[in-house]
């Protein structure tokens, strides 16, 4: 482990130093604001009960592609790097401690950049709508996190498999389009086929997914992609944390600690996939 923290320290420093992070980053926290600002302004915003929790739901498509060019970066960051060379050197830490270290100097560089349009999205309610509760910061805060390192996870254990970016990209992409634009039109209608006979999901009205309690089925399905598991996440957790304080909430649990369970699957699972992929 201690091998683990050196990599990500020396990583987390060359985030700092890569021109492409530091422009990525910019780029990243200007167009999910910008983007974001005409609904701050609209009649909705003035509805919503907890306008920063929808205004984070707003910028996950924002949130993943930032994740994506961050890990796929990885590889042209570390394999340059002498340290990396020496980490993965026979008598160094081999592959999965690289991959490891990699993973998580990135996943705290990018924890600190939602942390920075988390305050901005939090400070613009607080000036033009309403003051913003500690537990909606914290708890959507955390689910953006935890989104942001799924995808982070996943293009950075294709960087260790692929060896490009090129291919790299082009794969994390793909993977993006499928579960993210995709997975309700194929795999949850397939499953929705397979388990009532028809391929459209019986939910009805804008119930938000946090507190949906059936079909069981579809709370689970849906689930497997990042984009609906943080759906319900961002929901979920700051009503656990009010609870925590004295409050109560009617969402289920286990769909959605099923939810967050799939989000550090999708952080982990392809890292050490493709660690191992790349021994070969």
């Amino acid at each position: 482990m201690s091998r683990v923290r050196t990599i990500a320290r020396a990583d987390l420093e060359r985030c700092f130093r890569s021109r492409t992070v530091v422009v990525a980053t910019v780029v990243f926290v200007a167009v999910a604001t910008v983007t974001w600002l005409p609904w701050l302004f609209s009649p909705h915003a003035q509805a919503d009960d907890r306008p920063l929790l929808l205004a984070l739901r707003q910028v996950t498509l924002w949130t993943s592609l930032f994740a994506l060019v961050l890990g796929a970066v990885s590889l042209t960051d570390t394999a340059d790097s002498s340290q990396f060379r020496t980490d993965t050197s026979p008598s160094g830490a081999g592959i999965l401690e690289a991959v490891l270290g990699t993973l998580l100097g990135r996943l705290i560089f990018l924890a600190g950049v939602c942390t920075i349009l988390v305050a901005v999205l939090a400070a613009l309610i607080g000036v033009y709508l309403e003051s913003v509760a500690p537990a909606s910061i914290v708890g959507g805060l955390l689910a953006l996190v935890l989104f942001g390192g799924a995808w982070l996870g996943l293009t950075v254990g294709l960087s260790a498999w692929l060896e490009t970016v090129t291919r790299t990209v082009g794969v994390a992409i793909g993977c993006l389009v499928v579960l993210g634009f995709l997975w309700h039109q194929t795999a949850v209608a397939l499953v929705s086929v397979l388990l009532t006979g028809g391929s459209t999901p019986p939910v009805e009205g804008p119930t938000l997914l946090a507190s949906l309690e059936e079909p069981t089925w579809y709370l689970y399905a849906t689930r497997v992609s990042p984009f609906d598991a943080v759906e319900g996440a961002i929901y979920y957790l700051p009503r656990t944390l009010e609870v925590a304080v004295g409050g109560s909430t009617t969402a289920p649990h286990l769909p959605n600690l099923f939810g967050l369970a799939v989000l550090g699957l999708w952080t982990i699972g392809p890292v050490l996939v493709g660690q191992r992929l790349a021994k070969r």
